[in-house]
């Protein structure tokens, strides 16, 4: 079966540059959220790093999505959204339906991780109004990410699953659904306060 899965996703052992940086565990009784990150403290300064960089969440160490940001939080900037922000106020599809979706893996019995790609800052020179100024800076997190999500592509024809809109097909009905509810909910909340 292994091997099976090799020939339509790949499998995060196939993938040189990352690194593994947290694992997600369920949150028991929790209505705001149901799992929560253990980053792994070792690589505390890498996680909290605000250079850009791109991310991966597996599933039993299979790539079920590639993203990038620049998050002025480091990576548990980033995926703050998706952990504390997805079942409260108005999250966007991506946030909650991720956030489902980790979920449904773990109550499935299977080990959901994060890796990290990050680039070091370089030297370079910016402008600005009146002249040019040398300074380290980051590489731009969307070049990387476009660069990973096309190596996956090449060779499976496809993004990761979970790359929906790369992939352009629409989010489970159900996850919209819910999405819709929570949104709408939040919208009635903010009516009722402003009578």
């Amino acid at each position: 079966m292994g091997d099976f899965l090799y020939l339509y996703c790949m499998n995060i052992n196939q993938v040189n540059t990352a690194i593994l940086v947290g694992k997600i565990s369920i949150v028991e009784g929790n209505n705001k959220k149901y799992w929560e990150i253990v980053w792994d403290l070792t690589k505390k300064e890498l996680i909290n790093d605000t250079s850009g960089r791109v991310y991966i969440i597996t599933s039993d160490k299979i790539i079920k999505k590639i993203g990038g940001s620049q998050d002025k939080g480091g990576l548990v900037g980033t995926f703050s959204w998706y952990e504390n922000n997805a079942l409260n106020g108005r999250p966007s599809i991506r946030t909650y339906g991720t956030h489902i979706l980790i979920y449904e893996e773990l109550m499935n019995g299977k080990e959901v991780e994060i890796y990290m790609i990050r680039s070091k800052k370089v030297m370079a020179s910016i402008k600005g109004l009146f002249g040019e100024t040398l300074k380290l800076v980051s590489v731009d997190f969307k070049a990387m990410e476009n660069i990973c999500k096309q190596d996956y592509k090449n060779i499976y024809g496809k993004y990761p699953e979970w790359n929906f809109q790369e992939n352009k097909n629409q989010w489970p009905l159900n996850l919209s659904e819910e999405c819709n509810v929570i949104n709408q909910r939040s919208t009635d909340n903010r009516k009722n306060k402003n009578k």
